[in-house]
């Protein structure tokens, strides 16, 4: 039965596959085109979420959090410098003439420095929370500012005119 309506089945299947599409020239796509247009649909998806998502953060804006999460990073340098010095006199490197008293009360002045800026830096982290997720007033994350941020604002400060 099967060998009698072969030709019949082939016929109808080249009716049938001149039907799959009705526009005029179209031609179906490789492979490698719809992996491109796949790859292209995709990027152009993330960069649309990530607009999205960014004036969800924009709205979200606190001047005063944005503006005191620097608080702790110079509460830090602060507490480097103040090391780093502590550390000179202990080891005598710095100010190596001082006069044995005096190089034990800078030391012990020092520390008393070191615990007050480390309670100073706790206290502000609480304050700021974690500060890669602190946002400008545009949306993006401040820590993420990086290279694109110190290129984009070279210009002179308001304080500096």
């Amino acid at each position: 039965m099967k060998a009698e309506r072969a030709a019949d089945l082939e016929a109808a299947l080249a009716v049938v596959g001149e039907w799959t599409r009705a526009e005029p020239g179209f031609r179906k796509t490789t492979p490698q085109e719809f992996e491109e247009w796949l790859a292209y649909w995709k990027a152009e998806f993330e960069e649309e979420q990530a607009e999205r998502e960014r004036q969800a953060r924009a709205a979200g804006y606190d001047e005063g959090r944005h503006q005191s999460r620097l608080a702790p990073l110079e509460q830090q340098s602060f507490l480097t410098a103040r090391i780093a010095e502590r550390t000179g006199l202990q080891d005598r490197t710095c100010i190596p003439a001082m006069e044995e008293r005096r190089r034990a009360a800078e030391i012990a002045k020092l520390d008393a420095e070191v615990a007050e800026t480390e309670t100073n830096i706790i206290a502000l982290q609480r304050e700021v929370g974690d500060s890669e997720t602190v946002v400008d007033v545009n949306g993006g994350f401040s820590a993420a500012i990086g290279h694109t941020g110190r290129t984009r604002h070279r210009g002179p400060r308001s304080e500096d005119r």
